[in-house]
């Protein structure tokens, strides 16, 4: 394992291999919980509620893509999604739930770049802008389930947006 040193000018370790690496909000957050002493800087927009809200919005939808993935190759578990009617999908929602997976990597790659833990959009103000329009847009979603005429989909997935847009605005808000 690398030794560790403090750099004094951003208050963070960095392993000494790499001095000129500046390490992402995962690395800054792990070091934080194996109590190796990292001080929160206010310079830089990590801390622990906005990777762990983080974590939990990715790992949320990745089970959600699964399970887009099981109704587009045809699962019976239609009654759960697109408004229930369906026990299995037709053509055109199974479509549906394929393009859903872009959204959700849409989603991912945002919260993942505005807490630091991937660098592939910049911070800055059109990160702040996508993180927000998310949240609008799984607080339309929360609504959108919650009307559902399926009870199947609304007791469960309106929990579920629910939390993802509460993690969306930990993130929005950090």
């Amino acid at each position: 394992m690398a030794k560790m040193y403090l750099a004094s000018s951003w208050l963070e370790f960095y392993p000494r291999k790499t001095k000129s690496a500046r390490p992402n909000g995962l690395t800054i957050f792990l070091a934080q919980l194996s109590g190796h002493g990292i001080k929160y800087n206010p310079r830089i927009c990590y801390n622990s509620f906005m990777i762990i809200a983080t974590l939990v919005a990715v790992f949320t939808l990745g089970l959600l893509s699964l399970f887009q993935i099981a109704l587009a190759l045809g699962a019976p578990m239609g009654q759960f999604a697109w408004g229930g009617k369906h026990r299995i999908l037709p053509h055109n929602l199974r479509i549906g739930s394929m393009l859903s997976l872009f959204i959700y990597v849409g989603i991912a790659v945002c919260l993942l770049s505005k807490s630091g833990i991937i660098h592939l959009i910049p911070q800055g103000t059109l990160l702040d802008i996508l993180v927000w329009t998310t949240f609008a847009y799984l607080v339309l979603g929360v609504f959108m389930n919650a009307i559902s005429r399926s009870k199947r989909e609304r007791y469960t997935m309106t929990p579920v947006v629910i939390l993802l847009a509460i993690c969306t605005l930990t993130v929005a808000l950090a």
